[in-house]
């Protein structure tokens, strides 16, 4: 057709994977994890300290691990730089 534009859009997306370990080891299971970057998600950890969030903008993301039940008390944050998929063992301080 005279005069038909067409468009093409890519929408570039990373994955997120991480086993969060407590200071001995051991899987932190159902603690929760907030990711604050370009985007942000909170999810929770399963019975093996694992979490993943398949769809997110690349980025610099700050992290950090919370609970709503007391106890375990928990506590540990630092950054992720995304710039593709990422797979990580994140250490934190459970106090049970």
């Amino acid at each position: 057709m005279p005069g038909a534009t067409s468009l093409d859009i890519a929408i570039y997306t990373v994955a997120f994977a991480a086993r969060i370990l407590d200071q001995d080891g051991r899987p932190a299971a159902r603690i929760g994890f907030k990711l604050e970057g370009p985007e942000s998600c909170q999810l929770y950890a399963d019975l093996e300290g694992r979490v993943a969030a398949p769809y997110l903008q690349p980025g610099t993301y700050r992290w950090y691990v919370f609970t709503h039940v007391q106890p375990p008390e928990v506590s540990g944050s630092g950054r992720l730089k995304l710039a593709g998929d990422t797979s990580v063992e994140l250490e934190v301080n459970v106090n049970r």
